[in-house]
């Protein structure tokens, strides 16, 4: 079935994350911490990002929990430009979904937080080819739990097979086909989505010229 809609997560998909992200943010506690070690604290169940991202904490009680768990030693406005410096252009999705515009409803369904997402909003304009968008922070669940998915559809107002969503996390996409929806796994395989969509029924023009560097 040709889809209807395209269900685009944000980091990622839309944009990308910085690899290097993690390791600065070690780098701003006392002491230092991993990657690995700033996950294990700040990302488990039910833990202080786990409530962030679902709206039931805010930025600043967000950074208190940072200080006091992981040593974070930048004032809210260091940490502030830190964490929103998490982001990068993803210009070949850019412009395929530029190409799309018009032939498919375009949303987007994303685990985030007001800072993040108030961000993105102001510096990344492929965001402005959404006609909607689903957060996790808004609607108080998160992917992969049922009912962020059940909030985008029903903004949407389509039928789950009537969707294509795209995700970068293997545990959100087999729980959204277990809802019903079609699903594309993406990992900056922009050569494969786009045979996707060509084989789904849209046009997009031949590779080549600007195409063939930006993979639209």
């Amino acid at each position: 079935m040709k889809p209807k809609a395209l269900l685009l997560d944000l980091g990622n998909v839309m944009v990308r994350l910085r690899g290097s992200w993690w390791e600065r943010l070690g780098a701003a506690c006392q002491p230092s911490l991993s990657p690995a070690q700033l996950r294990q604290g700040l990302l488990e169940p039910g833990g202080p990002h786990h409530r962030y991202e679902r709206g039931q904490i805010d930025g600043p009680a967000f950074h208190a929990q940072l200080r006091a768990r992981v040593g974070l030693r930048l004032d809210y406005a260091a940490w502030l430009a830190l964490w929103n410096d998490y982001f990068e252009p993803n210009r070949p999705l850019e412009a395929l979904v530029a190409r799309l515009r018009g032939q498919v409803r375009l949303w987007g369904l994303s685990n985030t937080n007001a800072q993040h997402l108030a961000h993105l909003r102001l510096n990344f304009r492929v965001l402005d080819t959404l006609e909607g968008l689903t957060a996790s922070n808004e609607v108080g669940a998160a992917k992969p739990e049922p009912a962020i998915y059940q909030a985008a559809l029903a903004g949407l107002d389509l039928a789950p097979a009537e969707v294509l969503f795209l995700d970068d996390v293997p545990a959100n996409v087999e729980a959204a086909r277990g809802l019903g929806l079609q699903v594309f796994h993406y990992s900056y395989n922009d050569a494969e989505l786009r045979q996707r969509l060509l084989g789904l029924g849209f046009g997009l023009p031949p590779l080549g010229g600007a195409c063939a560097t930006l993979g639209c």
